[in-house]
């Protein structure tokens, strides 16, 4: 009788202790937040500007890599890649390479943070010209994100915090790619041959 009470006490102590921790979410199917098929389309609004469209258009090389090509309103504004690891951004606002591309890479966990560091080239006046850019970039997890595209669950939100710059958010729908970053807001997409709007 008196190895069961003790039994008995054993089991409500283990009943009664705290649950460990759940473990911090992870971002998983980082490469299906980053749709980048010949012909995926995307309409963004701006405060400025009330239609930007964008779509990827074949393949470009930026200092050497093959990556898809970026159009934005009919010109080569963006170039990327995306792989297990990461998704990485080769070429911005047109003219600028960077080296090395700036990554959002996919072994964050909620609330870790990534310190980025590129530079940006160009040709100033003939002259090949670069700045730095750098800052943190924070995965803040998992939420709900509602835009005019539609209201999407489990979208990947980036706090960043730049170097000398205000701090941003960005967020990303699976099969669908970036719905807000602060300037840019999702109409519409057209994205593997399915509408979202």
């Amino acid at each position: 009788m008196k190895n069961i009470i003790i039994l008995f006490f054993i089991l409500m102590l283990i009943n009664c202790s705290p649950d460990k921790p759940a473990p911090a979410p992870k971002i998983i199917d980082g490469p299906e937040y980053f749709p980048m098929a010949d012909g995926d389309k995307w309409f963004y609004s701006t405060q400025n500007v009330p239609l930007i469209i964008r779509q990827v258009s074949g393949d470009t090389t930026v200092a050497g890599v093959s990556c898809k090509r970026v159009f934005e309103n009919m010109h080569t504004i963006e170039a990327w890649t995306v792989d297990s690891t990461g998704f990485r951004l080769h070429l911005l606002a047109e003219k600028l390479w960077l080296d090395p591309p700036l990554e959002i890479p996919f072994k964050l966990v909620q609330g870790e943070s990534f310190s980025y560091q590129s530079k940006a080239f160009f040709y100033k006046n003939d002259s090949l010209v670069y700045y730095e850019l750098g800052g943190k970039l924070q995965f803040s997890g998992y939420v709900t994100k509602e835009v005019k595209a539609g209201k999407f669950s489990n979208v990947l939100k980036f706090h960043y915090s730049p170097d000398g710059g205000d701090p941003y958010d960005e967020y990303y729908a699976k099969g669908v790619g970036l719905l807000d970053n602060g300037e840019y807001l999702l109409d519409s997409a057209y994205i593997g041959g399915k509408w979202y709007k």
